[in-house]
C-alpha cells in the first residue's frame, strides 16, 4: 500500500513493527477508566491508536489490521518470526497441478467466541460455510469492504459477483430491508463442512499468502447479520465495532482514539509447540496517549511492555549506532528489523524531461548520498534502496549497488542527457506531501544534494490526498512516495510497473515495458518459489535499469521491550500476534517490587541478580 510520505520517518524510527506500523499504545489499567489488568496483562504505550474498524472486510491500515489479528483467524497465518504461511484455520490444503484449485481441510471443533448474536449466548462449531460466507463478504459492495481488489479478476466469478451486486444496491437503496438470496461467488465451493475449494481464474503464484491478510478472516455470520449493514440501515449498523470470531482474544472495550482492550478467548483452539493452551496472556490492554514522549516515559516506569523511541528521547535513549546507551542497554531489550518498505521519489514516463531520457533519470540516481539521509535523518535506521524490491523478499539482489553515490558520475550522465553543468533544464517541480510550513527534511535533502550536480528543484508541498490526486491524474513530473508490503512477496512490488496496473492502478508513473509485463507474467505461473524468485530478480534488474523511481531507502523499525516479555519477534511485515508472547510474571514482579522510583531514574542498584541475568 501506499505509505504517506509525512510520517516516514515517524514509521522508520518509532513504530513497532509486531503489533502494526501506526500503532503503538498502552498503560497500565489504573490510570485510566478502563478494565482492571492482572500483571499477566500485555500493555502497550505510544500515542496514536486510530484504529477504524473491526470489521476484518473493511480493514485498509495496519492499526485495524493489528486488533483484527488477535480477533479474526483465516484458513492460513502467518509464522511471525520467518512470514512463511502456515495452517490455522485450515489444518492442510492441496493445489492442483494447474495452480488454479485450492482446496482447504477446516479444523474440527472451532468455537466462535461467545456472543448474545448466538442462542443462548454460546458460540458454535466453525465450519466451511463460514469460511465461503466471509469470504464472499470480500466480493459485496453491501460491506463495504476494500480487499476486493486481491480477487477481482483471480477468484473465478468474484468480478461478476461484485457488478451483480452494485446493480442490486442501484435498484435497491434500502437493501437492508430486503431478504437477498442471490448467488455467491461461484469460485468459493463448500464441499462439505469441513472441505472449502476455492478456484482461481488462473494461477497466481502468490495466492496462499493474500490469504494470511486480514481480509481473509473469518467472521461469525451470526454476528454480521445481527449487527452489519445488510440487515440495519446505515448508521445503525454496528458490526464494525461488535467483532465476533474465533482468535485467542475477544473484544472487551473500545474507545476510539481512547483505549481499546481485549481478553482472552476461554475456549481456543490453539496451543504452543510444548502442548499449552494459548493465548499465555490474560489481556491485552491498550491505551492512547497524544504525546510521544508522555508514553515513552509511561515505559520507562514500567507501566508498559513494549515501545518505540521518539524523536525528543532519541539522544538520551539511542546511539547513533543503533545501540541503547547505559542505563537503558542494562534494563530493556532492543530488536530492530528490516520492514518491507522501499521509499522512493517517482518519475512521470509520459512527461519530460524525464520519460525519453533514461540517462536523465540515471543521473539523478547517482546524486543522491543515501548514507547521508539515512544517518543525518533517519538517526542510522534504514537501508539504501538501489531497487524496488526491499530485503526480505525472494527476488531482492544484496549484490546489486548500481545506483551507489556517485557525483561526478552523475554530472557526467547528465551531460550525456543534453544537460551538460544542468544547463536547458529548467527548474524541476518535486511533488510531496505534508501540512504547515516545514516540507520534510528527506525531500529537502534531495533537493540540495541535487543542487550540487547544478539541477534546480522546487518543492510543491500538499496535504496527503491532494498530493495522491495530483499524482493520479499524471500531473506531477517527479513526486515522491513509499511502499509497504500488503503481502510478503515481491509480486506485491513489481506489480507497479506492471503497464496493465496504471492509474487509477498503482503503476504510478505510467511505466511500460513489454519484456518486464512478460517476465512478471511468467512468474506469475512459476509455483516453485527459487525459480519465481530468479524470475522476480530479472524483472527487477529491468526496472533498476530503466529506473522510472529514484530509490531512496529501505525501512528499518525499532522497540524497546521490558525485560519480562519473551517470544514475541520482531518481522519485515509489521504482523503480530499476541497469543504466544509470554509475560515472565515472576521477574515482572521481583523487578517492579524494587519501587517505582527504580523505574522513573533507571538505577540499576537494588535490583534481584536475575534482573542482570536476563539482559546479558
Amino acid at each position: 500500500m501506499r505509505l504517506y510520505a509525512g510520517v516516514i520517518r515517524f514509521f522508520i524510527i518509532v513504530v513497532l513493527i509486531h503489533a502494526a506500523m501506526f500503532w503503538v499504545v498502552g498503560v497500565l489499567a489504573r490510570h485510566s477508566k478502563g478494565p482492571v489488568a492482572t500483571e499477566n496483562t500485555l500493555r502497550f504505550a505510544g500515542s496514536a491508536l486510530q484504529v477504524r474498524t473491526l470489521d476484518p472486510v473493511a480493514v485498509g491500515d495496519t492499526a485495524s489490521s493489528g486488533i483484527c489479528n488477535q480477533i479474526y483467524e483465516g484458513l492460513v497465518i502467518y509464522n511471525q518470526e520467518t512470514l512463511a504461511v502456515e495452517p490455522c484455520l485450515a489444518e492442510s490444503w492441496d493445489i492442483s497441478p494447474d495452480g488454479t484449485l485450492y482446496t482447504f481441510k477446516i479444523r474440527r471443533g472451532i468455537r466462535f467466541h461467545d456472543d448474545p448474536c448466538f442462542p443462548g449466548g454460546r458460540g458454535r462449531e466453525l465450519t466451511a460455510h463460514d469460511v465461503e460466507y466471509s469470504f464472499t463478504r470480500v466480493c459485496d459492495p453491501v460491506a463495504l469492504g476494500t480487499g476486493f481488489w486481491l480477487v477481482d479478476g483471480r477468484v473465478s466469478g468474484a468480478t461478476e459477483y461484485n457488478q451483480a451486486r452494485q446493480e442490486f444496491l442501484k435498484e435497491n437503496p434500502k437493501f437492508w430491508e430486503i431478504e437477498d438470496s442471490g448467488e455467491g461467488v461461484t469460485g468459493f465451493r463448500v464441499l462439505d463442512d469441513y472441505t472449502f475449494q476455492i478456484e482461481l481464474v488462473q494461477p497466481f503464484a502468490p495466492f496462499l499468502k493474500l490469504l494470511a491478510m486480514s481480509y481473509f478472516q473469518v467472521a461469525a455470520p451470526e454476528a454480521v447479520e445481527t449487527y452489519g449493514p445488510a440487515h440495519n440501515q446505515p448508521g445503525e449498523d454496528t458490526f464494525f465495532k461488535h467483532p465476533v470470531g474465533t482468535g485467542p482474544f475477544a473484544l472487551e472495550r473500545w474507545e476510539p482514539d481512547v483505549e481499546l482492550s481485549l481478553r482472552a478467548n476461554p475456549h481456543y483452539w490453539g496451543k504452543d509447540e510444548q502442548g499449552r493452551t494459548l493465548p499465555h496472556v490474560d489481556a491485552v490492554y491498550i491505551v492512547s496517549r497524544r504525546d510521544p514522549h508522555t508514553a515513552f516515559m509511561e515505559f520507562e516506569e514500567g507501566n508498559s511492555d513494549v515501545a518505540g523511541v521518539p524523536d525528543q528521547d532519541w539522544d538520551r535513549v539511542m546511539k547513533d549506532d543503533k545501540v541503547l546507551n547505559e542505563p537503558y542497554a542494562s534494563r530493556y531489550k532492543l530488536e530492530t528489523a528490516p520492514t518491507l518498505t522501499t521509499f522512493y521519489y517517482g518519475f512521470n514516463m509520459t512527461m519530460e524531461p524525464f520519460g525519453s531520457n533514461k540517462k536523465l533519470r540515471q543521473a539523478f540516481n547517482y546524486a543522491i548520498d543515501r548514507e547521508a539521509i539515512i544517518e543525518q535523518i533517519y538517526r542510522g535506521l534504514g537501508f539504501p534502496a538501489y531497487g524496488p524490491i526491499p530485503p526480505g523478499l525472494p527476488g531482492y539482489d544484496p549484490e546489486n549497488d548500481e545506483y551507489e553515490f556517485d557525483r561526478e558520475k552523475a554530472k557526467k550522465l547528465l551531460a550525456e542527457a543534453g544537460y551538460p553543468g544542468g544547463k536547458g533544464l529548467g527548474e524541476i517541480v518535486l511533488y510531496v506531501s505534508g501540512a504547515g510550513d516545514s516540507p520534510d527534511r528527506t525531500s529537502v535533502a534531495v533537493m540540495e544534494q541535487l543542487r550540487l550536480i547544478n539541477v534546480r528543484v522546487r518543492l510543491k508541498q500538499q496535504p496527503w490526498p491532494l498530493h495522491l490526486e495530483s499524482i493520479d491524474r499524471g500531473e506531477a513530473q517527479f513526486f515522491r512516495l513509499g511502499w509497504i508490503a500488503d503481502y510478503p512477496d515481491a509480486e506485491n512490488f513489481l506489480a507497479l510497473f506492471l503497464t496493465r496496473n496504471h492509474n487509477p492502478g498503482p503503476n504510478s508513473t505510467l511505466y511500460s515495458n513489454p519484456q518486464f509485463d512478460k517476465l512478471y507474467d511468467q512468474a506469475m505461473l512459476e509455483p516453485v518459489e527459487s525459480k519465481r524468485a530468479v524470475l522476480y530478480r530479472r524483472a527487477a534488474a529491468l526496472i533498476i535499469d530503466d529506473c522510472p523511481w529514484l530509490f531512496t531507502t529501505y525501512g528499518e523499525t525499532l522497540s524497546l521491550r521490558q525485560p519480562w516479555i519473551s517470544n514475541y519477534p520482531v518481522n519485515a511485515l509489521g504482523v503480530g500476534y499476541h497469543k504466544n508472547l509470554i509475560i515472565d510474571t515472576e521477574l515482572k514482579r521481583s523487578i517492579q517490587g524494587t519501587g517505582s522510583r527504580a523505574g522513573r531514574d533507571l538505577g540499576t542498584a537494588g535490583l534481584p541478580a536475575r534482573f542482570a541475568a536476563v539482559n546479558q
